[in-house]
């Protein structure tokens, strides 16, 4: 039996031509009409704005959805199929600050798994055919199940296979809290250098490895050799940790420097569990978007379309989730909309520049900088 064709399984996540635009539409139309009929909330928000299924023509159309703020996924719970269709539970973290709680049916999870997998190998950081040592600066998922960074770090430990993997953020149950195993991942780098036939991949957030490899290099005077077939792969930004961040040049020439690595192999991605599609850095440092979604840059007090170059409000459309109404979500992070990227890839890029508003919800990041100011207070 011949397979149908749709957007998941196009070959290729960033050729932008007549077919794709027109899975991308006809998936667009499956899934408004999946949360018109599965979520009462979504349903009202659109009967109000006079946004029905049928108002789905042509690609422009897709703008036109109705949108919901990603923080009202913090104060509602908003599903589109029936709870026993549930597969994954995945919710943002935060010591005391609200979270959301996503969730995933089989469907909206063999997508996501085959979305990473594509975009990431579509920019030459998937490998079948080596072993690989990771280091993640994040929460050991066997007990951060459902955080949606353990998530992200099931997932990319999955683009080549895994000699070994250490989580550097730890649960001590004696004080029944997490906390950052700063010499644990030490002693785990100056392990991994010995192997030399092995590549190694970091990921996590950039304050914790910044930190931690510039302290291993000046306590032991050296720098490494792990060669051209390792990444660090960064997320989540500088949050509570703002006052120390550098240039992203910076950070990618020193850490490539001190891992013995290029520094265009130290690559920032992107996400939110609210929306789930990785935007992952080329080698340019530009964070490409898939076909797998579309991006449009908003005034924040009229919610005009402020097309490419100008800075706004970022707005995020994609299909792929089935069981959550985020098929149009406004964000409360700075963008600007670009094109043209010197890597060649085609289609738009995000440009960040930083969290928008007065008040920021915690989520992974400032929960992960919290613990680097505990480890301060300890020490």
């Amino acid at each position: 039996m011949p397979i149908v064709k749709n957007l998941y399984n196009l070959e290729s996540p960033f050729l932008f031509d007549e077919e794709a635009g027109r899975l991308f539409l006809e998936a667009m139309r499956a899934s408004f009409g999946n949360h018109y009929n599965g979520c009462a909330f979504f349903k009202k928000l659109c009967d109000i704005r006079n946004f029905y299924p049928a108002n789905l023509k042509t690609l422009d159309d897709i703008y036109e959805i109705p949108y919901i703020f990603v923080n009202t996924f913090k104060e509602r719970e908003l599903i589109s199929v029936a709870e026993n269709r549930i597969k994954l539970e995945l919710t943002s973290s935060g010591t005391g600050g609200q979270k959301s709680r996503i969730v995933l049916d089989k469907l909206s999870l063999d997508r996501i798994l085959n979305i990473v997998r594509k975009v990431y190998g579509a920019l030459g950081m998937v490998d079948n055919t080596r072993d690989v040592n990771y280091i993640c600066f994040t929460y050991d998922p066997k007990v951060a199940k459902n955080l949606g960074s353990a998530f992200s770090d099931k997932a990319l430990t999955s683009l080549a296979p895994a000699k070994e993997i250490y989580y550097a953020i730890q649960f001590d149950k004696s004080k029944n809290t997490f906390f950052l195993n700063e010499d644990g991942v030490k002693r785990q780098i100056l392990k991994y250098s010995r192997d030399r036939k092995t590549p190694l991949r970091i990921l996590g957030f950039p304050a914790f490895i910044y930190k931690i490899l510039t302290e291993l290099k000046d306590e032991t005077g050296r720098c490494f050799n792990f060669g051209p077939q390792s990444f660090v792969m960064t997320g989540g930004g500088w949050k509570g940790e703002a006052d120390k961040e550098i240039e992203k040049s910076r950070f990618k020439k020193e850490v490539g420097e001190i891992l013995g690595m290029p520094p265009q192999n130290v690559r920032d991605l992107f996400g939110m569990v609210e929306h789930g599609i990785p935007y992952v850095e080329c080698a340019e440092s530009n964070m490409h978007i898939p076909i797998y979604s579309r991006a449009r840059i908003r005034h924040p007090l009229s919610g005009a379309d402020l097309g490419y170059g100008a800075p706004g409000v970022l707005h995020l459309y994609t299909p792929y989730i089935n069981s959550v109404p985020s098929i149009s979500l406004l964000c409360t992070d700075k963008a600007v909309l670009r094109r043209n990227c010197a890597c060649g890839i085609e289609g738009d890029y995000i440009e960040l520049l930083g969290r928008g508003g007065i008040s920021k919800h915690k989520g992974c990041a400032v929960h992960a900088a919290e613990l680097l100011l505990a480890k301060k207070t300890d020490g």
